[in-house]
């Protein structure tokens, strides 16, 4: 395994050892009820752009985690492979995905550039894994995915990318050990390209909620009933993201892949 995803393999199982339960709080934010509105509004927001497309006979996801964003969308998928380069985040997600009797649900520990899989998938999901990965990984790994994908197949991607015009470590802007490496989104588009995945959409994730701009000034009960009421206004307000969203140095996204040519 290379350097890079030694370091993200350590870190996630680290992470996994210390997180919440519910896979939310310290994976997400360093707030609570931020990261409880943040799961919620990413989800509201994808449904409003992918409608119908969010669905189908087979999905594959690299990046699992926890199990998350895998509870919440396997009961669209007739068959779903769920996959992370962290054994303790894998085994996190195994007691989510028990807990909610998901029976069609297949957990692998493995990377993206090593993950044996059968057959095609409708839809790929890349949770927030690609900047934890190297260039030559990355490479690999999407070649693995355009091996089981046929033109016509969605590959969806939540990515944090950099804003700045060059590609950045998290650990050089910010400090600490997050091993994530923040790249331009153009450098993501060439790398689909050359596996036969064309972007068709970018988006914010989720767009900072008003209530939580004015925290300093509303009492805790307050504050969590005006983020759930904002929660349903998520998609609506990524609509409209050009005017209320600043990304800084980074920006986390969802990004919308078709595959339209077979590779080579």
């Amino acid at each position: 395994m290379r350097e890079q995803e030694q370091k993200s393999l350590q870190y996630w199982d680290r992470i996994a050892d210390q997180d919440d339960p519910d896979g939310l709080h310290g994976l997400l934010s360093t707030s609570a009820q931020l990261s409880r509105y943040r799961d919620a509004a990413e989800k509201r927001v994808l449904v409003d752009r992918l409608g119908d497309a969010l669905g189908g006979r087979r999905l594959l996801e690299i990046g699992c985690g926890g199990g998350r964003w895998t509870e919440w969308l396997a009961p669209r998928f007739d068959e779903v492979v769920a996959a992370d380069i962290s054994p303790g985040m894998v085994e996190r997600a195994r007691e989510r995905i028990t807990r909610a009797g998901l029976h069609h649900v297949t957990l692998v520990a493995a990377s993206m550039e090593q993950l044996e899989v059968q057959g095609d998938f409708d839809v790929v999901y890349l949770g927030s894994c690609l900047h934890y990965m190297g260039e030559d990984a990355i490479d690999e790994g999407l070649a693995t995915v355009a091996a089981h994908t046929k033109p016509g197949a969605v590959l969806l991607s939540r990515d944090t990318v950099s804003m700045i015009g060059r590609t950045f470590a998290r650990a050089e802007r910010y400090g600490g050990d997050d091993p994530a490496i923040y790249r331009p989104a153009a450098w993501y588009r060439e790398a689909m390209a050359r596996h036969g995945f064309e972007v068709l959409d970018q988006w914010p994730t989720y767009v900072t909620p008003l209530a939580w701009r004015l925290r300093k000034v509303m009492p805790d009960a307050l504050l969590e009933r005006a983020l759930r009421a904002e929660s349903t206004l998520a998609a609506a307000e990524v609509r409209y993201h050009r005017v209320l969203h600043r990304p800084g140095a980074k920006d986390h996204r969802f990004f919308r892949y078709v595959r339209v040519a077979t590779p080579g």
